[in-house]
């Protein structure tokens, strides 16, 4: 173990969510954990829509933005770097690639999205990953990279399983999964059928719930989605773990994961012949590969006629990754990432003194949860009206309920300049979005809707609006579109094709990056 730098504080950032699940998990809570545990390190965690998040983005030595899409970043990214301070962009998924069933398909098949996340990314100048894949497709984003594929906290003790009794085969996930599950469900209940010492478990999403809801009762069990601790409480009871991917772009970018949930807990896993688990599953030993429904059939019509067979592969999968798979030996890699950016930035430690004054600050914040030298900042009322708002109005279009949220956000902390943002962007109200801009100078999205509500109205002080967001960051396409639109309402055709030239040129890159070979 490499000594780790003494002082440094360490922020990862997620997007505005409500659960706890997988991602989260995964990717903040068990490398932060580990992180922390080193002598000299702190780490926070927040969501980018928490009330302290400006100073922790401005006075963390290194943040983590793990695929975070907000074009107000663009402005504290170029600060931290003029002050040697580094930002790392993750990006966890193929964002061009998300399934309709997915529940953020739709945010992210508008292409302006998808630009602003990788732009954040070219931005940073330093990128990690969850999967050598992702890195392949979009490693030209940046110089600096690397790859940190999830890992385990720790391994849970195994229980004892009945070689005699009925074998159970599980699966657990999201919507997303959906037509991965609908390819093999036939197949499934159909073995179901041929083998009555099978019994199926599913957890989490209805819609594959309900691929098999009229089988019978005691040969089926639908477990509702719950935390993450409940999920590996449910894979605890299985024999057999079924890992079904559809060939396509985003589940060739998926993580490895069910394979580390299933061999931790000694289950069988059963895992699609696809990029995740090819470095991870010797094919026999650990697990098993399938290509077709009707290979999945044959490995586990096997398993369940020869109980020494699952003995063995289980006790190999436990110990694969018992010795490979847990996040406390691959801490140093993180570090030294994060040190070289820091030295090659120039940056300049604290004292020791001055870090436990600054996170001491955030421990005592509302809603801050200490676990040792980590600190995760947990939505308080004013986050959750926020992110309640947003999906009243985005997912839901019921701006009534939307209002009501922003407006008590706003109430609970009227310093800070979302909640008017948000009222003014989702509920069409000019003065809610002028005094996001009066709170907040530097926000691209305050600056920009202002902007265009004054071009609707042709009133010439948009031009002046529109150039100030354009100057927070010269390289971003928006703001020139929409002086481009601005010139063209208004008959200057000149002046708007100079101006969506300028937007184009920019543009140019980030709609289908080249993939590094």
């Amino acid at each position: 173990m490499s000594p780790a730098p003494s002082p440094l504080v360490l922020a990862f950032v997620d997007p505005p969510h409500g659960t706890r699940g997988g991602d989260w998990y995964y990717r903040a809570y068990v490398p932060g954990e580990a992180l922390a545990g080193r002598e000299g390190v702190h780490v926070v965690y927040l969501q980018n829509n928490h009330r302290a998040r400006k100073e922790i983005l401005r006075e963390a030595d290194v943040v983590v933005l793990n695929a975070v899409c907000d074009q107000d970043l663009f402005p504290v990214i170029a600060a931290r770097k003029a002050a040697g301070r580094v930002t790392v962009f993750e990006i966890n998924d193929d964002f061009r690639a998300v399934q309709a069933s997915n529940p953020v398909a739709r945010f992210f098949a508008e292409a302006g999205n998808r630009r602003i996340l990788f732009r954040l990314a070219h931005l940073c100048g330093a990128n990690q990953f969850t999967v050598p894949e992702l890195r392949r497709l979009y490693g030209a984003f940046a110089k600096r990279h690397a790859v940190f594929t999830n890992q385990l906290p720790r391994m849970p003790a195994l229980r004892s399983r009945d070689a005699n009794g009925r074998v159970i085969l599980g699966w657990g996930g999201s919507k997303g999964h959906l037509e991965d599950m609908r390819r093999v469900a036939p197949t499934l209940r159909a073995m179901l059928t041929d083998l009555p010492d099978l019994e199926l478990r599913i957890m989490g999403a209805d819609a594959i719930a309900d691929l098999f809801r009229d089988l019978p009762a005691d040969r089926f069990r639908h477990v509702p989605s719950g935390t993450i601790d409940e999920y590996h409480a449910f894979v605890d009871t299985l024999d057999l773990g079924l890992a079904p991917l559809e060939n396509d772009g985003f589940n060739r970018s998926r993580s490895d994961v069910k394979f580390l949930e299933y061999a931790c807990h000694g289950v069988v896993p059963i895992v699609q012949r696809l990029e995740p688990y090819l470095a991870s599953v010797e094919h026999g030993v650990n697990g098993f590969l399938f290509d077709t429904p009707e290979e999945l059939a044959s490995y586990v019509t096997r398993l369940v006629h020869e109980p020494e067979l699952r003995a063995r592969v289980s006790h190999d999968a436990h110990a694969s990754v018992a010795t490979t798979r847990l996040q406390a030996l691959h801490t140093d890699e993180r570090i030294a990432f994060y040190t070289d950016l820091l030295a090659e930035a120039g940056h300049r430690p604290r004292t020791t003194t001055e870090t436990e004054a600054l996170v001491g600050r955030w421990r005592t914040l509302a809603g801050a949860r200490n676990e040792g030298r980590f600190v995760l900042l947990e939505a308080t009322d004013y986050e959750k009206h926020l992110h309640a708002g947003l999906l009243a109005g985005q997912r839901d279009r019921d701006l009534g309920t939307a209002r009501r949220h922003f407006e008590a956000a706003a109430a609970l902390c009227p310093s800070d300049h979302l909640p008017w943002l948000y009222l003014g962007t989702l509920c069409d109200e000019l003065t809610a979005t002028a005094k996001a801009v009066e709170l907040e100078p530097r926000s691209i999205s305050a600056l920009l809707a202002v902007g265009r509500a004054f071009a609707a109205a042709h009133e010439p002080r948009a031009l002046q609006l529109l150039l100030r967001a354009a100057e927070l960051e010269p390289t971003f396409e928006v703001p020139y579109a929409a002086v481009a639109s601005f010139f063209e309402s208004a008959g200057n055709a000149a002046n708007a094709a100079e101006f969506q030239a300028f937007a184009d040129a920019r543009a140019a890159g980030f709609d289908d990056p080249p993939p590094v070979a």
